[in-house]
């Protein structure tokens, strides 16, 4: 990161120079998405992929977290503009994870042939996602973008506004950030175990987003009411985020095999229901809900308990 870097780091492990340590963290991670466009050339480098989405992820959720202070005329565009690339590499993840969760070929003629024939339509599906990134970042919108956002996070409009808030310790400003997003995630998970599909994704967006800003802050002394409790927060997000994030991927799957059977029930002419399906094991929605729930519940739980701020 170089000298200028340390020095960022050295004021943010010291609680000052808010618009250093908004800066040092946005750099990061524009750096860390930059580093794998090499990778992202060739659409079957999942890592890639994957180290990318995060970048952007974390870069989105910075933004977010010193909103108060950053807001200017170029944020809604900058945030939208991250929200559309976001979109791309949140496709790709999605279909890479399906594909793995396939199960696999049943051993009768008939059945095994509709499911490799599901393998290649999600396949197909997952080639175009990746390479709907691709052309992306190779075309005009996505360059002027990574531009844009290295030019505002460096000198933008933000940093003459006249406000209050940049002369704020770090300390103070992300405890009091960290706090409300912690409150609202707490009010959200409230009644976790009987929440429909759309409620549990929405906690789970917060929790990573929690987790994240958590994770800028987490050297710095007094954000806190000590290390330990801000570390255990951080532990139970990322346990939550991954419990709701693998329910979601069940429900992605057993809704694509669900579509499949009805479309391929429709071309065979009334083959039944499991001579369509691939054997194996089936698509498991009630076990492996009710188990990742449960572990949901228990992080949630967890983290209700933990009065960190």
């Amino acid at each position: 990161m170089g000298l200028r870097g340390e020095k960022f780091k050295a004021a943010r492990r010291q609680g000052h120079d808010l618009p250093a340590a908004f800066q040092e963290i946005c750099q990061t991670c524009l750096h860390d998405f930059q580093l794998n466009l090499l990778g992202l050339e060739k659409s079957d480098n999942i890592e890639a992929f994957h180290q990318g989405r995060i970048a952007i992820r974390r870069l989105r959720a910075a933004m977010a977290f010193f909103k108060p202070m950053v807001f200017d005329s170029a944020y809604r565009r900058l945030r939208d503009e991250l929200k559309w690339l976001a979109g791309l590499f949140g496709a790709v993840r999605d279909m890479d994870v399906l594909r793995g969760n396939l199960p696999p070929p049943a051993p009768e003629d008939q059945a095994s042939m509709r499911a490799r024939e599901l393998a290649g339509d999600c396949e197909a599906k997952r080639l175009r996602a990746h390479q709907a990134v691709v052309e992306a970042l190779d075309g005009e919108r996505a360059r002027i973008l990574q531009l844009d956002l290295a030019v505002w996070i460096e000198d933008g409009r933000w940093q003459k506004q006249s406000s209050g808030i940049v002369e704020n310790p770090i300390p103070g400003y992300a405890g009091a950030r960290l706090g409300k997003r912690y409150e609202k995630l707490v009010k959200l998970g409230a009644d976790l175990a009987r929440l429909a599909s759309g409620a549990r994704h929405q906690i789970r967006i917060e929790a990573k987003k929690l987790r994240y800003m958590a994770e800028f802050v987490g050297d710095v002394p007094g954000v806190a009411k000590d290390r330990k409790r801000l570390k255990e927060l951080i532990d139970c997000c990322e346990k939550l985020q991954a419990a709701l994030g693998a329910i979601r991927d069940e429900e992605a799957m057993v809704e694509f095999m669900e579509n499949a059977v009805r479309v391929g029930a429709d071309a065979a002419n009334g083959l039944t229901k499991t001579a369509i399906l691939p054997a194996g094991p089936p698509p498991r929605p009630n076990g492996g809900i009710a188990k990742e729930l449960q572990k949901a519940v228990r992080s949630y739980s967890k983290l209700a308990a933990i009065k960190a701020f």
